[in-house]
């Protein structure tokens, strides 16, 4: 279903219009781009998430075809998913098994309105994105990958070193209820982290980016961190170390110098006291 999904979407111009696979979809295309064969439990998936900004959706001059239409050609029984807060717009389609393909746009504004879509023109008129906090960081310049279906799906995805690190943040914003997506978020982080160990200065450029974004993000980026393994989070302060070398700044400024225990020090100063929205 991913492989049919992905690859009609495609061929109807979705990545064309700059439109970014996000979520274990991605994830599952990061072998071919690092080389190596990450571990196939982390790549298994019930749904399908479409990311784009705002701005690229609102000066393409071009929209998709008709989506509905197109996803009902895999599957006849795929209908629009609705917010509890919207009426008028939807925000993905699922079909009767469960498989979900979802729409995201990244926050640019009041996190009061995170619960509300914004229509994304280049979509379609009905079709409303979630909007996400932390997102810009991660969809920000994606590369070029293939989905392995068929003859290989052409796609836009984040950067590796960006998921890892995207990862690291999301995992904190769970609650009790998706401990299991926690732990996927973490095991994904870790695994691309290992792959990242040969050469890892990407990884370090993209904490480094993440941890300059002020305390709030420092606090989730260390927290997320501190559920590595001991040799993961090694791995981890390794690439910040020749990242932070190659731009000349101290490496003691990236929290992660001192282990994990001096990463923890850190994170408990960093912590918000003016509000706790993330």
């Amino acid at each position: 279903m991913e492989g049919l999904v992905v690859n009609e979407l495609a061929r109807a111009g979705l990545f064309r219009l700059r439109a970014t696979l996000v979520g274990s979809m991605a994830y599952q295309t990061y072998s071919g781009v690092l080389g190596v064969k990450l571990p196939d439990e982390l790549v298994t998936t019930e749904d399908m998430d479409i990311a784009k900004f705002y701005g690229i959706s609102i000066s393409i001059d071009e929209s998709m075809p008709n989506i509905e239409e197109i996803l009902k050609k895999v599957d006849p029984t795929f209908a629009p998913s609705f917010s509890p807060d919207e009426t008028k717009q939807f925000s993905g389609f699922a079909n009767a098994t469960g498989f979900k393909v979802e729409f995201l746009t990244p926050n640019r504004g009041d996190e009061d309105y995170s619960s509300r879509l914004t229509q994304m023109p280049s979509w379609g008129p009905s079709i409303g994105a979630q909007v996400l906090r932390f997102l810009d960081y991660l969809i920000h310049e994606p590369i070029r990958s293939v989905v392995l279906h068929d003859a290989g799906v052409p796609v836009l995805v984040p950067a590796p070193e960006r998921y890892a690190v995207h990862k690291l943040i999301i995992a904190t914003k769970r609650n009790v209820f998706f401990a299991d997506k926690a732990k996927k978020d973490i095991n994904q982080a870790g695994a691309l982290i290992q792959a990242f160990n040969a050469s890892n200065s990407d990884l370090g450029f993209a904490w480094m980016e993440a941890w300059e974004r002020g305390a709030r993000w420092r606090r989730r980026l260390g927290v997320g961190a501190l559920r590595l393994s001991n040799d993961t989070f090694e791995m981890l302060a390794k690439g910040v170390a020749e990242a932070a070398k190659l731009d000349g700044k101290p490496a003691e400024e990236y929290g992660l110098t001192g282990g994990k225990e001096g990463l923890l020090a850190r994170v408990s100063i960093a912590k918000p006291t003016a509000s706790p929205t993330p």
